[in-house]
């Protein structure tokens, strides 16, 4: 052998190459979540800093504008469950793959007809996909091993770039003008992403606990719908509010429209750092309950903040409700999806699957909300008393939120938990 002559231990250089081959394959992995974030959030806020050109061409109000998001919203809703039933039957990457192509098809289609019912229909085709894409994509996070809750913190993270790139970036990609064609860029992208999902390498499934303790286990079904409420008033407010930020800073903070899109992307652009930030927490033993209360507790405060600036126009509080807001909303956002996968793995309920109803529970929040506020401001209102709306749904979060601080079970150490059954203590060590 060429290495035998030269002195070399095959062994150490078959140690070396394997260990750059998983890191190289950790890298790839990392950037293709990213990309995959990017494209799926996109979709939440493409249209928020574009709406006025969009509403003179598509000849409707604000109003109209709403349902844009509410068929978006509305149609991720119905999609979670079967995100998560996909997910657990054929692999969370096969499906995340296939997803994101949908995605960027229906994103490429929508500006081929200019006209609110085909929009609205593309929209629908995407929000089914994006579904599919959420709880694909966090499934395939929970299966990263010890650092699983991390990687659900950057996914995360990765949406809320990609939210804040989709106000601020879509103005930009109207080539000649068109919003059309910004559109059809982010479909190109969310295509390019499907395709880098399909040539990675696939993940194996996890196995299934015992029919026995499945069945003993059915009654904790509850848990799922404790943390469905609490990701309502966190996530599904977050969501509903995003692509209405420019539209607020013109309106009630009378900004110029570039600074309208600049300040609502930069506040979009906290949730970048605070979701892997609590999955970081979590996978440094900070309990999955506190993450929550925590983050409800600062919703809560920031909407509260809100409404007092609309009252007394006073743009700092306004700055100052928004930043405790973005945080209070994204902070929790590893700790539901790792303890929802948690449940599903020692439940009746799969991983993906009890991640799916979690995210079903929230999206009245995103479906509803920005359809609300466009409604309330085709009334002639500010947004004010969509403020004060949020805030009260907030309220209800933040005592589920304490509930669930008394019932919420604490996960096991995610290092051992992530080894097949019959791996002994010795061999953990």
């Amino acid at each position: 052998m060429m290495l035998d002559r030269l002195g070399l231990p095959v062994g150490n250089v078959d140690i070396h190459l394997a260990s750059i081959q998983a890191k190289s394959l950790l890298i790839l992995r990392l950037g293709a979540v990213l990309l995959a974030a990017i494209v799926i959030s996109q979709n939440f806020t493409n249209y928020g800093s574009i709406v006025h050109d969009m509403a003179a061409d598509l000849q409707t109000n604000e109003a109209g504008m709403g349902l844009l998001s509410l068929f978006l919203y509305a149609m991720i809703g119905v999609s979670y469950l079967l995100g998560g039933t996909l997910s657990d039957r054929f692999g969370p990457q096969r499906v995340l793959a296939h997803a994101l192509l949908i995605v960027g098809l229906g994103n490429c289609l929508l500006g081929l007809y200019p006209t609110l019912s085909w929009v609205l229909l593309c929209r629908a085709v995407v929000g089914g996909a994006a579904g599919t894409a959420i709880v694909a994509a966090s499934q395939t996070a929970s299966r990263m091993g010890p650092q699983a809750p991390l990687w659900q913190g950057l996914f995360g993270g990765g949406m809320q770039l990609g939210a804040a790139l989709g106000i601020f970036l879509t103005p930009r990609m109207e080539v000649v003008q068109k919003w059309e064609n910004a559109f059809l860029l982010w479909g190109c992208l969310a295509i390019l992403a499907g395709v880098s999902w399909s040539c990675l390498q696939f993940l194996p499934l996890p196995s299934l606990p015992s029919t026995q303790t499945r069945a003993l286990l059915r009654r904790r079904v509850g848990i799922l719908g404790t943390l469905g409420l609490v990701h309502l008033g966190t996530l599904g407010l977050g969501q509903a509010l995003a692509p209405w930020l420019p539209t607020y800073f013109m309106r009630d903070q009378g900004m110029p429209m570039d600074q309208a899109i600049l300040l609502g992307a930069l506040t979009l652009l906290i949730g970048m750092m605070t979701r892997p930030l609590g999955g970081w927490l979590l996978a440094h033993g900070v309990a999955s309950s506190q993450l929550i209360l925590v983050g409800t507790a600062l919703a809560t405060s920031g909407l509260s903040m809100l409404v007092g600036s609309g009252r007394a126009s006073l743009l700092w509080l306004a700055i100052i409700g928004l930043i405790l807001f973005s945080i209070g909303t994204t902070l929790p956002y590893a700790g539901v999806f790792q303890q929802a996968s948690y449940e599903g793995q020692i439940t009746a309920w799969r991983p993906a699957t009890a991640q799916g109803i979690v995210s079903l529970l929230s999206s009245p929040g995103s479906a509803g909300g920005p359809a609300l506020i466009g409604i309330l401001l085709s009334q002639g209102g500010g947004f004010a008393l969509s403020f004060t709306c949020f805030t009260l749904i907030s309220l209800v979060s933040l005592f589920i939120a304490l509930f669930a601080s008394s019932v919420l079970p604490a996960m096991p150490s995610l290092a051992a938990s992530t080894l097949p059954p019959h791996v002994s203590r010795k061999e953990r060590s």
